[in-house]
C-alpha cells in the first residue's frame, strides 16, 4: 500500500475510534446510527470497566501480601476457600439476574418501557424472597456444620474463627442477592460504565477496610465482614441514585408485580440457573479440591497464580461483557448483520489480546511472583504454563458466550456445561493425585477443550446464519 494512503487509512481509523469516546449518544433512528451508539456504549463501558478492574486488580495484588503477612497461610488460605465456596452460591438467584439483563434488553431493543417496569419489580420482589429462603435455610444448618473440618483447618485459632468468618461473609452475600438488580438494569441498557464507577468505590472501601482492620488487630471474622460489606454498600448507592434520579419510572414497586413477568423471568432464569451451576462446579471448586487434597497451607500458592491470570480474563472482560446486551438488543431490532461481523471481530481479538497476556505474564512470572508474594509461593512452570493456556482458551470461550446469552441460545450452552460437568471433576481430582496442584488446572483446561471448544467451533456458523430476521418496534421508551 502507498505510504500515503496507509497513514490516511490509520487516521481514519483513529477519527472512528475517537469518535466514540463522546458522551452525546448518536442517532438511532438508522441502522448505522445504532451500529454506532452500540460501539460508543461498548467503548466507554471499557474504559469505566478497564479503570474498575485495574483498581481492583491492584487491590487484589496489595491485600494478597497483605493478607498472608497478617493472617498467616493457613487463616488467609481459609479466607480463599470460603470466599470460593461463596462464589459457588451464586447460582441461588435461579438465574433471575441474567434473565432480567436479558428481558430489559429485549425491552430496549422494542423501546417497551411498560415491560422493563414490570419485569424489574417482578425481579426485584422474586429475588427478595430468594434471599429470604437462603437465610432461612442457611440459619436452620449453621448449628450443625463443622465448619473446621469441612475446610480442613489445623492451628485452634483458625479452627475457632471459621464458623463466625463464615457467617460474616454468607450474610454479606445475602443481603447483595436482592441488590444485584441494579447492575443487571444498567446493563442491560448498555450502561455498565455507570455500574462500574461505583465498583471503584466498592474496591477503594474493601482496600481500607482491610487497613482499618490490620491496623486495630481485628480477627478474621470482622474482617472479612467490613472487606465485604464495602462493595454492598456501594451498590446500595448505586441503586439509590438509580431508582432516585437517573430512571425513577423503574423503581421498584409491588403494585407492577406480574406473575406472568415473573414466570417468563423464571423459564429464562431457570436455564440460566443451571448453566450456573454447571459453570460454578466446573470452575470455582479448584480451592476447595486442592484443599482437601492437598491442604488449606497449600491453597495459597495455587491462589495466587490464579488470581494473577485472571487479570486475562478481567482485561477481556471489559470490552466482552458490554456485548451481551448489544447483541441481543440489535437482534430484536433485526441488525442481524452487525451481530455477525462483531462475532467475529470479538473472537480475533479475544484470541490475540489473550495470548498476547498470557504469554507477557508467563515470561515474567518468576520474579513477579518473588516479589509480589515472597519466594515461597513461587509456582512451578507446569502451574504457570498451565494457567497461561487456560486464559486463552477461557477468553475465547467467554467471546462465544457473549453472544449465546444475547440470542438466547441458552439451551445449547446448558448442553455444553453439563457435558463439561461430567468429565471435568473427576479429571481434576485424577490428575491432582497424578502430578499435584498442575493437575487441577491441566484437568480444566482439557476438558474444556473436549467438550466444549469444539462443539462451539462447529455449532457458531450454524446459528449465526440461523438468526432471524425480526421486524423491530419503534414505539418511544
Amino acid at each position: 500500500m502507498n505510504p500515503a494512503k496507509a497513514q490516511e487509512s490509520i487516521s481514519h481509523r483513529s477519527a472512528q475510534l475517537r469518535m466514540l469516546f463522546r458522551w452525546t449518544p448518536f442517532d438511532t433512528s438508522t441502522e448505522s446510527g445504532r451500529s454506532r451508539e452500540r460501539y460508543r456504549r461498548v467503548a466507554l463501558t471499557t474504559v469505566t470497566s478497564t479503570t474498575a478492574r485495574g483498581l481492583g486488580t491492584l487491590a487484589t495484588f496489595l491485600t494478597v501480601p497483605l493478607g498472608i503477612g497478617y493472617l498467616g497461610k493457613e487463616r488467609y488460605g481459609l479466607w480463599m476457600t470460603m470466599t470460593s465456596m461463596v462464589v459457588m452460591l451464586a447460582f441461588s438467584d435461579f438465574g433471575i439476574g441474567n434473565g432480567l439483563l436479558n428481558a430489559i434488553s429485549e425491552a430496549n431493543g422494542k423501546r417497551d418501557r411498560e415491560s422493563a417496569r414490570t419485569f424489574v419489580s417482578s425481579a426485584f420482589f422474586l429475588l427478595t424472597g430468594v434471599a429470604m429462603l437462603l437465610a432461612l435455610a442457611f440459619a436452620c444448618s449453621y448449628p450443625w456444620i463443622h465448619w473446621p473440618a469441612l475446610f480442613n483447618v489445623k492451628t485452634e485459632l483458625a479452627r475457632r474463627e471459621s464458623a463466625p468468618a463464615m457467617l460474616a461473609l454468607v450474610v454479606c452475600f445475602i443481603v447483595n442477592i436482592p441488590l444485584g438488580i441494579v447492575q443487571r438494569i444498567q446493563l442491560g441498557f448498555q450502561e455498565g460504565f455507570a455500574n462500574d464507577l461505583w465498583q471503584v468505590a466498592g474496591s477503594l472501601l474493601a482496600l481500607g477496610a482491610l487497613l482499618t482492620g490490620m491496623h486495630f488487630r481485628w480477627g478474621l471474622p470482622p474482617l472479612i465482614l467490613a472487606v465485604a460489606a464495602a462493595p454492598v454498600a456501594a451498590t446500595f448507592l448505586n441503586g439509590a441514585r438509580l431508582f432516585g434520579r437517573t430512571r425513577r419510572w423503574l423503581a421498584p414497586r409491588l403494585d407492577r408485580f406480574q406473575w406472568s413477568a415473573a414466570r417468563a423471568l423464571g423459564r429464562t432464569g431457570f436455564l440460566f440457573f443451571l448453566i450456573q451451576i454447571t459453570n460454578i462446579v466446573c470452575f470455582c471448586s479448584d480451592n476447595l479440591i486442592v484443599a482437601q487434597m492437598l491442604g488449606a497451607a497449600a491453597v495459597p500458592q495455587y491462589s495466587v497464580v490464579q488470581r494473577a491470570f485472571v487479570l486475562v480474563a478481567i482485561v477481556q472482560s471489559t470490552w466482552l461483557a458490554p456485548l451481551w446486551p448489544a447483541y441481543s438488543e440489535a437482534i430484536h431490532r433485526g441488525d442481524t448483520a452487525w451481530v455477525r461481523r462483531t462475532v467475529l471481530r470479538s473472537l480475533v481479538t479475544a484470541l490475540a489480546v489473550g495470548c498476547g497476556l498470557s504469554t507477557l505474564l508467563v515470561a515474567i512470572s518468576r520474579p513477579l511472583f518473588r516479589f509480589w508474594v515472597g519466594p515461597d509461593l513461587v509456582p512451578s512452570w507446569p502451574l504457570t504454563i498451565g494457567f497461561g493456556m487456560w486464559a486463552v482458551v477461557q477468553t475465547v470461550g467467554a467471546a462465544v458466550a457473549m453472544y449465546l446469552n444475547g440470542s438466547n441460545a441458552l439451551a445449547f450452552e446448558l448442553s455444553l456445561g453439563v457435558c463439561m460437568l461430567i468429565v471435568v471433576t473427576p479429571l481434576k481430582i485424577l490428575l491432582c493425585r497424578q502430578i499435584g496442584m498442575p493437575g487441577v488446572i491441566g484437568g480444566t483446561l482439557i476438558a474444556y477443550l473436549i467438550t466444549t471448544a469444539v462443539p462451539m467451533a462447529i455449532m457458531l456458523p450454524k446459528l449465526l446464519r440461523r438468526m432471524p430476521q425480526n421486524v423491530p418496534c419503534h414505539e418511544p421508551c
